[in-house]
């Protein structure tokens, strides 16, 4: 296998034996073993790094651990959230923020707004975090990553979904990456 090195401009894997960058085109300065550079993959990388490639299964895992996280999220906050979701859902909830009382649910199952702002906020930095991960998907399938999003597209997420977990990447290298 050829030796590689890293773009000191872009962080771009580049062949050692190559002058200027293929992906930026800037020069590139002496000769820097991509192994010096190589780190241990932290938790930022892992879930919301929006380069290089992600395989079938470890997006398939992340995806699981964030649907859990939000699930027990719900779970703590609201303890009446399956009846409110049943009886509404998303509507049901705005209706609830404009005025609480004209809900018709018992106000003991609802959560405080406190615990809703907390459900949002955390809720939106996962859903973030798995549209990092869906971007990377495309990029094993050699996608571009706008086709990532689909994954906000309701009914068409779920088939988008299930194409990205079935369908096995681009073998080799692509123009994202080494193959994950």
């Amino acid at each position: 296998m050829e030796e590689r090195r890293y773009c000191s401009h872009c962080w771009t894997l580049v062949p050692a034996s190559e002058k200027t960058c293929t992906n930026c085109g800037k020069e590139l300065p002496p000769e820097i073993p991509a192994e010096e550079f190589m780190m241990e993959e932290t938790l930022v990388d892992k879930y919301f790094s929006l380069r290089g490639r992600l395989a079938r299964k470890a997006f398939f895992v992340r995806n699981v651990i964030y649907t859990a996280i939000i699930a027990v999220l719900n779970y703590l906050f609201m303890p009446g959230g399956l009846e409110i979701f049943l009886n509404g859902g998303p509507a049901l909830f705005m209706k609830w923020l404009i005025m609480p009382t004209s809900t018709g649910i018992d106000p003991m199952l609802l959560p405080s707004r406190g615990a809703m702002a907390i459900i949002l906020v955390v809720s939106l930095f996962l859903i973030l975090g798995q549209w990092t991960l869906t971007i990377r998907r495309c990029h094993d399938l050699g996608h571009d990553g706008k086709m990532s999003l689909l994954y906000f597209v309701p009914v068409v997420n779920v088939f988008f979904w299930l194409y990205l977990i079935l369908r096995k990447g681009t073998e080799g290298p692509n123009r994202y990456g080494e193959e994950a």
